[in-house]
């Protein structure tokens, strides 16, 4: 099985002098092709910070994040937004769609930045949105949908161009009960049909629930980990809620 993403003993500081906050400490964990990993920890703990590092928004202090055995670290920044574009696929919270693009438009944009020919950029972006349930919504523009639809589009811009590695931060915590189901059934099938390889950050366990492996970070550095193995959804979720409230996260 390939190893899509290396994380060797990373440390992130914030702050300088004798002021320093110690986000992530020592971390390292590989994730191999199919994996779909939920990182859920209490607020401070280090889990956006670890994600910010190797979706490379921000820059670790110490350690090493490779991705298919290239050292994020060592890109230059000139070629970091076209390594990104190839490599990662981005959900956000809260969609960071642009209103000025229809979602047809915002799903495709990164195939139309790498100069795809305008009929594939149309046929993969039709076959993305059929498979996500958004077809009826591709001309309309982010803010005449729903939040759920929304963060399917965010969904379909995140896979349209099959990224090495996707990155979900709180996807679900903008969206319903109903649309966060979805969503979570969405990436769930992705995973399992196309063996997309996925790391969720999260605070709810049924959001983790959908993972095949949790970990828990807990001042920075990983606390526990769990496997999905044969159990079913409300079973693993149950085992989640319980190591939460052993770290006494939210």
């Amino acid at each position: 099985m390939e190893k899509i993403l290396e994380i060797i003993d990373l440390e992130k500081y914030y702050g300088s002098g004798t002021v320093l906050t110690k986000a992530v400490d020592g971390v390292s964990l590989d994730v191999y092709s199919g994996d779909f990993i939920g990182i859920m920890g209490a607020s401070g703990s280090g889990k956006t910070s670890l994600l910010n590092c190797v979706s490379t928004i921000d820059s670790p202090t110490g350690g090493k994040v490779l991705l298919k055995g290239e050292d994020i670290g060592r890109i230059e920044n000139k070629k970091l937004a076209e390594f990104r574009r190839k490599n990662l696929g981005f959900i956000f919270q809260e969609f960071n769609l642009l209103d000025t693009l229809t979602v047809e438009e915002n799903i495709g944009l990164s195939m139309v930045i790498n100069r795809n020919e305008k009929e594939k950029v149309h046929d993969r972006v039709n076959s993305v949105a059929e498979r996500l349930g958004i077809s009826d919504v591709l001309k309309k523009f982010p803010y005449e949908i729903s939040g759920g639809q929304r963060q399917r589009c965010a969904c379909g811009r995140a896979i349209i161009h099959n990224p090495s590695l996707i990155l979900a931060d709180e996807p679900t915590g903008a969206l319903d009960s109903h649309s966060s189901r979805k969503l979570m059934e969405t990436l769930e099938d992705l995973n399992r049909n196309d063996s997309s390889t996925i790391l969720v950050v999260t605070h709810d366990a049924k959001t983790a629930s959908y993972c095949k492996r949790v970990l828990f970070l807990k001042d920075g550095e990983i606390f526990n980990e769990v496997f999905r193995g044969d159990k079913n959804q409300m079973e693993f979720q149950l085992e989640i809620m319980d190591i939460v409230a052993l770290l006494g996260g939210d």
